[in-house]
């Protein structure tokens, strides 16, 4: 009966202080016809008020970048961004303002991003589900605003702007 109660207890505790998640994933043009360079970040770290999305903050490392390929994520981390080991090279959105019309659940974020130490204004749309539990956009980032370096593989060489995807779950 006693672990009856800690079993409960502990499945409470998870489900009343269940941590936000976020999916985050890119998206890069490339001069090659058709051809596209795709990924996700694997563990962006989220710090974040539930009750308010206006003084959000997400961290992600440049190491965690994922393509799926291998040697093009070793060129993504240390030749785009300079990474070598965690930690090198950070990505960070701080959210400025974060206003939301509750009839057509439309969102306007602005905020700024910073990619190893070079920050610029960033604004963008997003889309809450009606119970407010769950937001999602996209936006496009320029890597030369951002002193990026695209580098080129056999010719194929990613275009300036990323298109960047979220969805940010509070459940």
């Amino acid at each position: 009966m006693k672990i009856f109660f800690i079993f409960i207890f502990l499945t409470l505790s998870f489900s009343l202080f269940a941590s936000p998640s976020a999916e985050i994933t890119f998206v890069a043009e490339t001069n090659g016809p058709g051809v596209k360079i795709e990924g996700s970040v694997t563990n962006p770290k989220l710090k974040l008020d539930a009750s308010s999305l206006q003084t959000a903050v997400v961290e992600m490392d440049a190491i965690d970048l994922i393509t799926g390929l291998e040697l093009r994520d070793n060129h993504l981390h240390k030749k785009v961004f300079g990474a070598i080991d965690k930690g090198t090279a950070l990505i960070i959105f701080k959210m400025k303002s974060f206003d939301c019309d509750n009839k057509t659940f439309l969102c306007q974020a602005k905020g700024s991003l910073a990619i190893n130490d070079v920050s610029n204004d960033l604004g963008f749309v997003v889309t809450k589900d009606p119970n407010g539990k769950i937001f999602s956009g996209k936006t496009t980032v320029s890597l030369n605003a951002f002193h990026l370096t695209a580098p080129s593989f056999m010719g194929i060489k990613p275009l300036d702007s990323v298109e960047v995807n979220f969805k940010l779950k509070l459940e």
